[in-house]
């Protein structure tokens, strides 16, 4: 009978039905989290009563400033309830007690990352981490944390005479500076020498090397990426004129393959500036050790760069004393002992947390190379 109001409903309710929805919606979700709050206010109060019914709290009585008595519950925290399947798998803030245990948990870490006395360092110096570079011939490829120094050197170093030079010694030494975590100055030097020649010994200071590593990346061996960095280093004038080599750079590339948690390969990539000199009753062409020539025998010829190879395999039998075997083609980093081919085998030894000793032994493969070297030397952590 009243199709027009009918329609008029109709037509109404589709205009405005959304907006209907949409209400209930918010209504419906407001309603159950009213419950929800009441049924936890509700749990909460139960389980606090029951404590408060089992073991009612002391009362105690502080006294305010103004004079008046003022009295407050002590509750031992242990005691109160602890919903374990709330710790376990609820939200976070679900209880009061999961709300205590993240402030005390939170609290605990802080605690932890702050040292007691703020003139305190948060670590103390280790002669582990990274380790010396000297002991084998290939450079790491790890730089010093910020602010820490490394003091190494050798001061038993010898080596005998190969076919072009004298039987020698000398006392190399390195200094390391961490200027940030990722780059570290460094100073280095054979140090003192002396080379024995027929009826005359020559003795001095070799050339000071002022040199820097770049820590470039960590090792993925996931990927078959080793850990890298890079070298760059000159060697200076300053030194005694009888091994004056003239101003040489030379660039490394260090890098390390952890294969195992205690076994890791070394190895070292140069270009290195060296001075070669002329065999007079030869004519052969030779890297002088030190950079030394002998009157009449030799003669200074050129300034040239040559490829370097250095390489270890360490092992770690114990936490204190670590093995490797190591080599080289074309000289060790920095020892200017000249070209050829050795071979050898070594240790470190940890002394204490700031001390580590180390020595090597090794074996010329090729007459350019000295047919036995050794060394024995000590680092310091500071």
């Amino acid at each position: 009978m009243l199709p027009a109001s009918s329609d008029a409903r109709c037509v109404w309710l589709r205009r405005h039905w959304p907006v209907g929805v949409l209400r209930w919606w918010i209504v419906s979700r407001a309603v159950c989290v009213l419950l929800c709050l009441l049924s936890m206010l509700a749990g909460s109060s139960f389980s606090t009563g029951a404590l408060w019914a089992e073991s009612p709290p002391e009362r105690i009585s502080t006294e305010t400033e103004s004079g008046a008595t003022r009295e407050a519950f002590a509750i031992d925290q242990a005691q109160l309830p602890v919903n374990e399947l709330a710790l376990e798998s609820g939200p976070l803030w679900s209880t009061s007690a999961n709300k205590n245990k993240w402030l005390a948990d939170h609290l605990k870490l802080v605690a932890d990352d702050e040292p007691d006395d703020p003139a305190k360092p948060f670590s103390e110096p280790d002669i582990t981490e990274p380790g010396p570079d000297m002991g084998d011939y290939p450079n790491s490829a790890f730089t010093l944390p910020k602010g820490r120094a490394y003091v190494e050197f050798a001061p038993l170093t010898l080596q005998t005479a190969d076919k072009f030079n004298a039987a020698s010694y000398n006392f190399p030494f390195l200094l390391r500076y961490g200027i940030t975590d990722d780059v570290e100055i460094r100073l280095i030097s054979s140090g003192l020498a002396s080379v024995f020649d027929q009826g005359n010994t020559v003795s001095g200071f070799t050339p000071l090397i002022i040199d820097t590593k770049i820590h470039l990346w960590d090792d993925q061996m996931e990927r078959y990426i080793p850990a890298a960095s890079l070298e760059v280093y000159v060697q200076t004038t300053l030194g005694t004129p009888a091994f004056q080599g003239g101003v040489e750079p030379s660039i490394n590339l260090n890098l390390d393959f952890p294969i195992t948690k205690k076994t890791n390969v070394e190895m070292t990539f140069g270009y290195t500036g060296v001075q070669d000199a002329l065999f007079v009753f030869g004519g052969e062409r030779f890297i002088p050790r030190f950079s030394h020539e002998v009157p009449v025998i030799h003669r200074e010829n050129l300034n040239v760069n040559q490829f370097s190879y250095q390489w270890a395999v360490e092992h770690q039998l114990t936490d204190d004393l670590q093995i490797f075997i190591h080599g080289y083609f074309n000289g060790p980093v920095y020892l200017q002992s000249g070209p050829g081919k050795v071979i050898g085998t070594g240790w470190f030894y940890k002394v204490t947390q700031q001390i580590m000793l180390f020595s090597s032994y090794n074996f010329g493969l090729d007459s350019s190379s000295p047919p036995f070297s050794t060394q024995l030397g000590m680092a310091f952590a500071l």
